[in-house]
């Protein structure tokens, strides 16, 4: 087959195979700026360097410092900010997936008229995977060939004094070795850092492992064409994913308990591979708990529809019941990519509080991690992230429910036709998406909760905590500040005075005292900051609000599908 035939015959179609292709080249653009931003950080030079003391022992020191903000600066933030990049990278995949399934039942029809009018399997193989890897490969191509002006768009390096660094090292008290900072410029963003070797193998291997997964998608029709029509699955959904979605939270208690260990138990000459197992096993638990939580979904909502089938009395709620149970797996994959996002969300609204729960505790110390910049740096970026992922699932859910009012026409018009109103139809459409939606979504919610529980150390927190408070004095005076009673409205006054400057948020009250020593107490506890009942049912109200708005849209869209001259379409 030559290549102009094949590429002819692989986006042959209505205007929804159109539609399709230029949803897939987006999500794939996503995708692919994603993948590439991984790279980028993963590839980033190290901003200290390991450099002898006046004493000649090794000792860090910031020699690179090369960034306006300390979330790049400092090495040890490097795999938390790995991990909030490549959480980006996840609904983009999972959109891909969403694209695909676009107008699925006409081109299964299509691919069975070609096996039927003479094409050889391996030829329709081949159409099959073009039609995704062709797709998949320009939003590749267009994220490598878009790449370059991003990072000159992004590129805003600035000359300031502000960000000097220095080092010094001491010995009797005497300047011994005087460590040069980085003279800038300092920039905002690693624009200054190539994408790893690795992420472009990775965007060049997208749109093979796409063109595979449509090939092992497609399977049964191109083998058996005659079967095309039968493509529902009627069984009911297996109960695999609940055993994958438990094996994923113990395997993330596991892999915790195992860094635990070996930071409390430093050896010299430890085998690199004994530090980076529990890494790569806490990232198979992720995986395995992305991948369960639509499957669980599905099976939830098989037992919702069971449920509203047999006690329902309403025709709307008996038919989205129905419909659930004739393909169990229709409403899961509709919100797909809404669940893995309320996944995501919940877990980074889970690592913000334990962020901040620790610098409340350590506020009671006069101990704080990172400085006032840091902190406003990592929870914005939290904060985008969860805007970005809930934007993806109300894209990926509205794509999913255009395609099943498109799909649905003839069966709807046949309803139609048959005495069903187009209400009922309405809201029977609307059911279908619910029953499957809401307890998935609390699903979501409630796995991302539970994950920073499992996977994050529990903030340490003293028995008791002795302060010492001085006094106030004239800038004048030579003298040692005097030591004052502390009150408690005075430490409070001090605490909320530290909150104050790490949030940077207006004007802060003045200080009672011109310092506090705060002296811990042991034993000390391992305390989880309160779960955020309220941030959690905001967004599960922005999520359901994103599946209404989503279906009513897909309603308006295929406004026409009960239309009895839809019966006489081909």
């Amino acid at each position: 087959m030559r290549a102009a035939t094949l590429l002819r015959l692989a986006f042959a179609g209505s205007w929804t195979d159109g539609v399709r292709a230029a949803l897939t080249v987006v999500a794939a653009f996503l995708a692919g700026l994603a993948i590439l931003a991984v790279g980028v950080v993963t590839n980033m030079a190290p901003t200290t360097a390991i450099l002898p003391d006046g004493d000649g022992l090794p000792q860090e020191y910031p020699t690179s410092y090369r960034y306006t903000s300390q979330l790049l600066n400092e090495p040890g933030l490097r795999p938390g900010l790995i991990i909030m990049v490549a959480a980006l990278a996840i609904p983009a995949l999972f959109l891909i997936a969403q694209a695909a399934r676009l107008g699925g039942p006409a081109r299964d029809r299509r691919l069975a008229a070609l096996r039927i009018a003479g094409a050889a399997p391996q030829q329709v193989r081949w159409i099959a995977g073009a039609e995704q890897g062709f797709a998949v490969a320009a939003g590749a191509v267009l994220a490598a060939v878009a790449y370059p002006g991003v990072r000159a768009l992004l590129d805003r390096p600035v000359n300031d004094p502000r960000y000097l660094v220095s080092a010094v090292a001491y010995h009797d008290g005497k300047v011994v070795q005087e460590i040069p900072y980085f003279a800038g410029p300092w920039r905002p963003l690693p624009t200054d850092t190539a994408p790893s070797w690795w992420s472009w193998v990775l965007l060049l291997a997208l749109p093979v492992l796409a063109a595979l997964l449509s090939l092992y998608a497609l399977r049964g029709v191109i083998a058996e064409p005659l079967a095309a029509s039968r493509a529902a699955r009627r069984t009911r959904p297996r109960w695999w994913p609940v055993w994958a979605l438990g094996a994923g939270l113990a395997g993330l208690a596991l892999c915790r308990g195992w860094l635990t260990a070996l930071r409390s138990d430093p050896v010299e000459g430890r085998e690199p591979l004994s530090t980076v197992l529990p890494h790569v096993g806490s990232g198979l638990s992720v995986a395995a708990i992305v991948v369960a939580v639509p499957f669980c979904a599905a099976a939830i909502g098989h037992v919702c529809a069971r449920v509203t089938a047999r006690y329902a009395r309403r025709p709307a709620p008996l038919l989205a019941a129905r419909r659930v149970l004739a393909d169990p797996y229709s409403g899961s994959r509709a919100v797909s990519v809404l669940l893995v996002a309320a996944l995501m969300v919940a877990v980074f609204t889970g690592v913000r509080a334990q962020f901040a729960f620790d610098n409340e505790i350590g506020a009671l110390s006069n101990t704080s991690h990172g400085d006032p910049q840091l902190d406003r740096t990592v929870f914005g970026l939290l904060d985008g992230l969860v805007q970005v992922f809930l934007w993806i699932g109300a894209a990926g859910l509205l794509i999913a429910l255009t395609d099943r009012a498109l799909t649905r026409r003839r069966t709807d018009a046949a309803a139609t036709a048959a005495g069903v109103s187009v209400t009922t139809l309405a809201k029977a459409s609307v059911g279908t998406v619910l029953l499957t939606a809401i307890p998935g979504v609390l699903l979501g919610l409630a796995v991302g909760t539970a994950v920073p529980y499992l996977a994050l150390d529990p903030v340490q927190k003293p028995d008791s905590i002795e302060y010492t408070c001085y006094a106030h004095q004239s800038s004048s005076s030579a003298t040692d500040p005097p030591e004052v009673p502390c009150t408690p409205a005075g430490i409070a006054a001090h605490i909320a005075l530290q909150k104050c400057a790490s949030n940077g948020g207006g004007p802060c009250p003045d200080a009672p005292y011109s310092w506090v020593n705060a002296r811990t107490q042991g034993p000390w506890h391992a305390v989880y900051p309160a779960v955020e009942w309220l941030s959690l049912l905001r967004y599960a109200g922005l999520a359901l609000l994103a599946v209404a708005l989503a279906t009513a849209l897909s309603l308006v869209i295929g406004r026409r599908s009960p239309a009895a001259t839809a019966l006489r379409t081909t």
